[in-house]
């Protein structure tokens, strides 16, 4: 999405919690590569002065898997994706939108959401009067590297990526658990909290700055969900779906008084 070829820029990220309230406001300069955290309610003014305004979304509301399509086609991916990993949803595919990374020519990241939850994100969007240029799931915010663990504890909830498969979110009790049954393989370690976290089982156990995690979640191949052709069509399938009863109801009424007038 982003480019360091178009100049440094700043970025606002807002994460958002399940209830659409603010959990946590980075202000990150690309230029200067420093990040720092803002209080919630500096959100207005924090706007004004952002040229890029970043949304993170919480890790339930997106799916994130792979795929192993051969083809650099958007045509062919936007039809093919969706039923290549229909078995993977717990919903009808066409109730979902679809994001993608092209990762080779024959990989892709996808990130998936359902259409609701879409469309209650652009009216959170409409009433902040955002101008949001990408939209990620709070899981992508840690760096993923090949025979690394790298981990992200904010207060209670922690963030996982095993090597470079898709990342998980989950809670402090449950992340050791996780870490027991996937993290084997891992040799190395990046976490912002080494004291906590690191182990002697590891190689190495280096520090995770919040602006590396910044830095990997804007200029990486992570999946932005704000794609360029989203269409919010909410309204129209809600109004299509008033439509039918009242036709239906108008003809059944026609008919009726057509047999009461010729009987």
């Amino acid at each position: 999405v982003f480019s360091r070829q178009t100049g440094m820029a700043e970025f606002l990220l807002i994460h958002i919690d399940n209830s659409f309230q603010v959990r946590q406001l980075i202000s990150y300069d690309d230029g200067d590569k420093k990040a720092v955290t803002l209080p919630a309610e500096q959100l207005k003014s924090a706007i004004s002065v952002k040229k890029q305004v970043v949304l993170l979304l919480p890790a339930s509301w997106v799916y994130l898997t792979h795929t192993n399509l051969a083809s650099r086609s958007s045509d062919i991916l936007e039809k093919s994706i969706p039923f290549h990993i229909e078995d993977e949803l717990a919903n009808d595919v066409e109730d979902n939108d679809y994001a993608w990374k092209v990762l080779s020519d024959h990989r892709q990241s996808v990130a998936v959401i359902s259409k609701e939850k879409r469309h209650q994100i652009n009216d959170f969007i409409k009433k902040q009067q955002l101008s949001v240029t990408a939209i990620y799931s709070e899981a992508m915010f840690c760096p993923a590297l090949e025979n690394h663990l790298t981990l992200w504890q904010d207060t209670d909830q922690v963030i996982l990526r095993f090597g470079l498969k898709a990342p998980m979110a989950t809670s402090v009790q449950q992340a050791p658990h996780l870490i027991r049954a996937f993290g084997q393989p891992c040799q190395h370690m990046l976490t912002n909290h080494p004291d906590d976290w690191g182990s002697d089982k590891y190689e190495t156990v280096k520090k995770l700055t919040l602006a590396e995690c910044c830095d990997h979640l804007l200029f990486g191949n992570e999946v932005n969900l704000n794609r360029a052709d989203y269409e919010d069509n909410h309204d129209k399938t809600t109004a299509s779906n008033w439509r039918k009863p009242l036709w239906t109801a108008a003809v059944l009424l026609l008919s009726w008084l057509f047999v009461t007038l010729y009987q």
